[in-house]
Parts: structure tokens; sequence; C-alpha cells
């Protein structure tokens, strides 16, 4: 399992709350914070998930934010 954890690009932690792991497959432009994450019963499972998009090429959009950031950015120019 060690050499999934290393070949992962993509960050793949436990689910809180509750039973599973996860993979985070984008990331806010505007805070950084964590969409589009997806859920898995093991480990393993998220691991393989997270190569696999590394194997596909898969590369996050950098200019997308999320609605709570998106909402807070326009009131603060208004």
């Amino acid at each position: 399992m060690g050499q999934l954890r290393s070949a992962a690009r993509f960050h793949v932690r436990e689910a809180d709350p509750g039973p599973g792991w996860e993979v985070v497959t984008d990331h806010c432009c505007l805070s950084g914070c964590d969409m589009n994450v997806r859920a898995f019963q093991s480990e393993r499972d998220a691991l393989l998930f997270a190569r696999l998009l590394r194997a596909v090429g898969y590369q996050p959009p950098h200019n997308i934010a999320c609605q709570t950031c998106y909402e807070e950015h326009m009131k603060d120019c208004i």
C-alpha cells in the first residue's frame, strides 16, 4: 500500500465524518478549499482511483471557485 500512497498525486484522506476514504480531485481557486471529493469504502480503492487519475493525465481546472468563496468574493467587490 505504501507504493500506492507514494504514486498518488491527489489528496487521499479518511472520510470525516463517517467510515471510508475520500479523494479530493479539485480545489477552489480563491481559497484552496476542497471541491469534488469522491468517496470510497476502502483506502486501497481511494488510492487506486487517485493513481488512475494520474495515469490518465487528469489535470484539475485551476480557475473554478466554490459557491461560498465566490459569493464572499463578489460581496467584497461591491
